[in-house]
């Protein structure tokens, strides 16, 4: 007895599990899905530009659908191959909401947009002109810094809604500090638009995708100057002076070449006494001279010079 009922038990179970597999595979019933944030495309955006306007704010729209389709359709089912649409054709400035088209592949079937519209406030089309920043991530080697910073374009144009246009501080050309080098490079620079705290603007359009920066390290050091070899210009007849400051430093800048050649004795410094009586005067200090180097800064920038009769 025992016996029989075990056969029973196993050739239910066998027909069990082939009931199963031929609902699964062959019958295969329907059953619904829900897919979300499906991306939607802006249609006729050249449009709005013709029109002056344009998109206020993000342009990542998405939807979510519900398909139905047999389970293995579902399972095979690739989100590439849905589409969702939006024309922004004929709409005004301000606020407005824009139905989404869907479609699916031909072996499912499209149930519901759950969410049908899009919300898309347009604005005023507006454009200015930025100069280009370049700017350097990361520090260069001890007493060297960027020099020879040259960019093409030097300025860009601005594109976009008056808002996200209105936002944008500046334009940067970023550069790993780490790139530069002794010799003059050019560094082909994706140009990005940033807010007064240095944030990208992404929803606005510039009129160039790259552009080129130049640039190379610079080198300083400081040479020292005694007042006594500043030369006094200009002093009238009958009076003689001298500089009371001691010393005068003169930071180089300019290439690794340059600042190396360079000495104290190859600048010259000198300040113009015309038209100053005796007494004390403090005089602004000229340079010449170090014509290979990119600057020279004085400190202090100008002397204490005594005017008195000559004996």
């Amino acid at each position: 007895m025992l016996r029989n009922n075990m056969v029973l038990k196993i050739i239910s179970l066998l027909i069990a599990i082939f009931l199963w597999v031929y609902v699964m595979g062959e019958v295969d019933p329907t059953a619904t899905q829900t897919i979300r944030d499906i991306p939607v495309s802006l249609l006729n955006e050249d449009w709005l530009e013709d029109n002056e306007l344009a998109i206020k704010g993000s342009r990542d729209f998405t939807v979510d659908i519900i398909v139905e389709g047999s389970r293995a359709e579902l399972n095979r089912m690739d989100r590439s191959e849905i589409t969702a649409e939006a024309d922004l054709f004929g709409y005004a400035k301000g606020r407005n909401r824009v139905p989404v088209q869907v479609e699916v592949p031909s072996d499912l079937t499209l149930r519901e947009i759950t969410t049908p519209n899009i919300n898309v406030t347009l604005e005023d089309l507006i454009s200015k002109e930025e100069k280009i920043t370049v700017t350097f991530s990361g520090e260069t080697a001890s007493g060297s810094e960027p020099g020879g910073i040259v960019s093409s374009p030097a300025e860009i144009e601005v594109r976009g809604g008056r808002s996200a246009v209105s936002s944008v501080e500046a334009v940067e050309a970023r550069i790993r500090a780490a790139e530069l080098s002794d010799e003059l490079q050019t560094f082909t620079v994706t140009p990005i638009a940033v807010d007064k705290d240095g944030a990208q603007v992404s929803n606005v359009i510039l009129s160039a995708e790259t552009v080129e920066v130049q640039g190379m390290l610079y080198y300083t050091k400081t040479l020292k100057i005694q007042g006594k070899d500043i030369r006094l210009q200009g002093l009238e007849n009958g009076l003689e002076a001298s500089v009371r400051t001691a010393n005068v430093s003169a930071q180089v800048t300019g290439s690794k070449e340059a600042v190396d050649a360079v000495s104290a004795e190859d600048l010259r410094l000198s300040a113009n006494l015309r038209r100053r009586g005796t007494g004390t005067h403090t005089v602004s200090l000229k340079v010449t001279g170090g014509e290979q180097l990119e600057n020279i800064d004085l400190t202090p920038e100008k002397v204490e010079v005594e005017i008195r009769t000559s004996d």
